[in-house]
């Protein structure tokens, strides 16, 4: 039996046209009538009942990669143990901050011989609060925060800092003070310039660790300054070297959807006892030498 071939419809076939036109149709009413739910708003949806009164993104960040570690240190008021790594990016933060407001004063940036001078005082007046030194020394980080000033002094950037006030407030570590849908929020800019703006970071691998366009924190920043600019300026606690990360574009109207949602669902999540803990195998910091709270946590099934 001779098989029957088929001749297909050209796409000039009103009914070819007809399918397509539907389908597209159908898919785009579907798309139209999904609605993302509303949000949680303090004191209409909920009683806001929060720790310290504010959010913060230290606080916004904790809650969203370990609720059960948030509720230790925030509701719990459980001591966090200090680790060596908090001081050296401080001390760095500490110098950096000094030059951004000697910059402010007097329009002249610290020398290299100052900024290291401050790094110094600040690792040595921190050093005995560190509860957890690891295999390191308040010599090694003063030896690495020498270093990392050093290069980025000598890099030439600099010059480019050029931090402005702001509601009569420094743009050195400036102070954010307002809300975000609803919820009171205090936050701290590392740099505040005409355009952009910059935290600082230490870590071991920066470039791994930090994607500034997906940046929580920056988003959060953005929209408080209504700047649509936002960098991070960073440096390896292994190779001391400096690098930029940025400036990336912040599209305002779409980060303030999603900033509200993230403040909003978090604030509703600890206003109402909701401190879930987080998966191990998830997530990399859920381990003794990351979290203070392992032995109390996951770790106490070990």
């Amino acid at each position: 039996m001779t098989a029957l071939k088929l001749k297909a419809l050209p796409a000039s076939n009103p009914r070819v046209r007809g399918r397509a036109k539907d389908s597209k149709t159908k898919s785009q009413k579907e798309e139209q009538s999904f609605k993302a739910p509303p949000l949680m708003k303090p004191g209409r949806d909920y009683m806001l009942n929060l720790p310290k009164g504010y959010l913060s993104n230290s606080q916004i960040e904790l809650y969203l990669r370990c609720p059960a570690q948030y509720e230790f240190k925030y509701v719990q008021g459980q001591r966090q143990t200090e680790k060596f790594y908090f001081l050296e990016g401080n001390a760095i933060g500490k110098a950096m901050e000094t030059t951004c407001n000697a910059f402010m004063d007097t329009g002249v940036h610290l020398t290299l011989k100052q900024a290291i001078s401050v790094q110094r005082s600040f690792v040595a007046k921190g050093a005995k609060d560190v509860e957890d030194w690891e295999e390191h020394s308040p010599s090694d980080l003063k030896a690495r925060g020498k270093t990392m000033l050093t290069n980025f002094w000598e890099s030439g950037y600099l010059p480019k800092l050029r931090p402005v006030e702001r509601d009569g407030r420094s743009g050195a570590e400036h102070k954010l003070v307002g809300k975000i849908a609803g919820v009171p929020f205090l936050g701290f800019i590392d740099l505040l310039e005409e355009t952009v703006v910059t935290d600082f970071k230490v870590s071991n691998n920066p470039r791994k660790r930090y994607n500034a366009q997906k940046s929580l924190q920056l988003a959060l920043y953005g929209m408080m300054t209504k700047m649509n600019k936002a960098r991070y300026l960073t440096w390896s606690r292994k190779t001391c070297l400096f690098d930029e990360i940025g400036p990336v574009s912040l599209p305002l109207a779409k980060t303030k959807k999603w900033v509200d949602r993230v403040v909003s669902n978090v604030a509703y999540g600890i206003s109402k006892g909701s401190f879930p803990v987080t998966n191990p195998s998830a997530d990399y910091l859920c381990d003794e030498r990351w979290c203070s709270y392992w032995g109390k946590c996951y770790g106490a099934s070990k």
